[in-house]
This record gives structure tokens, C-alpha cells and sequence, in this order.
């Protein structure tokens, strides 16, 4: 029954393959391909040769070349600009990288020291600019400074916020 089976299975299998004269006319029309004159081969195009480049120094700079420095723009005079006033040392650093050490009455006069990212120690006092918001102090107290600074939203709007910095004893 097995045999049968494969028999039968194997029948159409075995009806696929040609008889040896089916392969004389494909090799008749590959040796007639063979025969045909091979086409033409396309001609190399010209080569053309750049001329070398000479180097001179006094003629236009590399554009691969760092700018020269005056060439940059003056980023203070813009910040100037754009403040309306000359930047403070202490705007250089964000609120966060300052410390209020300790704050002092100077006859009517509040002072505060705060040191720097720098380690450095500076005396402010009401009016003076502090942090990269654009942070003008406000009020100077016992322990406490408070400034206002200028911030945008997230729609792009400027905003004002109050600020605080404090002395780690208090």
C-alpha cells in the first residue's frame, strides 16, 4: 500500500522532466549566441586634471580657519545691548551656584555677601543684579535676600518671579 502510495506520488514528479532532445534546441540557440559579434565597448570619458592649487598667504582667508578674534561679535556689548544697561559680574552665575553667607546693616544701609561659582565673595546691595534671569535684589533682610527676576513662560511670554536666597543658619 506504502509503495502504491509513493508510486503515485512520485508519477508527476517524474512527468516534469524533459527527454534529452528538448535540450538540442537550447543549445543550438546558445552556441547561436555565442556566434553574434559582441557589442561595441563605450569609449572612457576625458579625463580632466584640476589645476593644482597654490597656496597665498595674502589672499582670501580658509573658510576652514577659526575666525579671528576680531572678528567675533562682542557678546557684552550685545547683552548690553539687549539689557539696556552693562551686564553685573554676578549675572554670570545662576541663582542656584550662589550663597548668601551673611547680610548687614550699614547705618540705613542693608548690605549682603554672597560668594560666587568661583568661590569668590562679593557685597551687594538693593538694586543690584544677580543670577542669569535677569535678577535685580529687591530687599535685603535679616538673613534673606530677595530679588525679582524676569522669565519666560511656556507660551514665550516674560514673566516676573520673586526670588529668594537665604543663609543656611536660618
Amino acid at each position: 500500500m506504502k509503495r502504491c502510495l509513493c508510486a503515485v506520488l512520485l508519477l508527476p514528479g517524474l512527468a516534469g522532466c524533459a527527454p534529452e532532445a528538448d535540450f538540442d534546441a537550447l543549445r543550438a540557440y546558445m552556441d547561436e549566441v555565442r556566434q553574434r559579434p559582441a557589442p561595441p565597448i563605450e569609449p572612457l570619458p576625458d579625463f580632466v586634471t584640476d589645476e593644482p592649487y597654490r597656496f597665498d598667504p595674502d589672499g582670501p582667508p580658509s573658510p576652514f580657519a577659526p575666525a579671528s578674534l576680531a572678528e567675533l561679535p562682542d557678546l557684552e556689548a550685545a547683552q548690553e545691548a539687549r539689557l539696556g544697561r552693562r551686564p553685573e559680574y554676578l549675572e554670570r552665575f545662576a541663582l542656584d551656584a550662589l550663597a548668601l553667607l551673611r547680610t548687614t546693616r550699614e547705618g540705613d544701609l542693608r548690605a549682603a555677601y554672597v560668594r560666587d561659582g568661583d568661590g569668590a565673595v562679593h557685597r551687594v546691595t538693593v538694586g543690584d543684579h544677580l543670577g542669569t534671569a535677569q535678577g535685580r535684589i529687591t530687599t535685603i533682610g535679616d538673613g534673606t535676600l530677595e530679588l525679582r527676576e524676569r522669565v519666560r513662560d511656556d507660551a514665550g511670554r516674560w514673566q516676573e518671579r520673586t526670588r529668594s536666597l537665604t543663609t543656611r543658619d536660618s
